[in-house]
């Protein structure tokens, strides 16, 4: 199989993780981010939530790692986010999946620059996340197509 760069209006979706205990308070152990709509029950259960959350760069991050994952993208260096939105809470127990897909490119300090646009659902379908993705990869950058 011979590899193909990576074109405008490509497509990515990812297997699914599911969002653990151990995720949130790893999470907020590495962040030092405490607050306690994901640290505390009792507390999470007088919000708009009514249980605890988990945070949502949490659930940002695990999109990019799953985005690293995807051997297309493997190697690329994440230049930056825009439009970063959180619009749905992600509970412990939740899977969520990304789907990712080349909006731009463009060229930036002699690499390739991809805008990317991603979006994170969970297990119901529902949108969790959305934002756009800024990464730099060489032009050589390929990935491989099943026949």
């Amino acid at each position: 199989m011979g590899g193909v760069r990576l074109e405008v209006g490509e497509e990515f979706s990812t297997a699914g993780v599911t969002v653990t205990e151990a995720h949130i308070v790893s999470f907020a152990g590495v962040t030092g981010d405490f607050n306690p709509v994901h640290m505390s029950e009792e507390y999470a259960s007088k919000t708009i939530f009514k249980r605890r959350v988990a945070h949502g760069m949490l659930t940002l991050s695990l999109a990019l790692g799953m985005l690293t994952g995807i051997d297309a993208f493997e190697g690329t260096i994440l230049y930056g986010f825009d439009k970063v939105r959180f619009t749905k809470p992600v509970f412990p127990g939740d899977t969520v999946r990304a789907r990712f897909k080349v909006a731009e490119k463009g060229e930036k300090a002699g690499m390739t620059l991809l805008k990317l646009k991603l979006e994170v659902e969970n297990q119901r379908g529902e949108l969790v996340l959305a934002a756009e993705v800024l990464v730099l990869c060489r032009e050589q950058l390929t990935h491989h197509r099943s026949p």
